[in-house]
């Protein structure tokens, strides 16, 4: 059973059956909305704010909260936001200090 999990039928069944992306290289996704997601992930990359810029305050997350959604509507740039996310961070992670 374990083998078969990582053959390209078993992926083709996850996604088509489960709705869900597969980690199996090869899987054609019929859903077009499933599929669009899966594309999306071939650039995407983890979260900085579960790595490591948790552990003290201002957080990532507190950082980027209010950022995101002003950058999603136009307010700030993806630049402007990668500054106070920056300056933010720099108030206690020394490598960011002088930036």
């Amino acid at each position: 059973l374990v083998n078969w999990m990582g053959t390209k039928e078993f992926g083709d069944k996850f996604s088509a059956l489960l709705g869900n992306i597969s980690p199996i290289k090869g899987v054609v996704i019929k859903d077009e909305l499933l599929s669009h997601v899966a594309k999306l992930n071939e650039t995407a990359m983890p979260h900085i704010n579960v790595v490591y810029f948790r552990f003290e305050k201002p957080t990532a997350s507190e950082l980027l909260q209010g950022d995101i959604t002003k950058m999603m509507s136009g307010s700030i740039t993806p630049d402007q936001l990668a500054a106070d996310l920056t300056d933010g961070l720099a108030k206690w992670y020394k490598p960011f200090q002088g930036k």
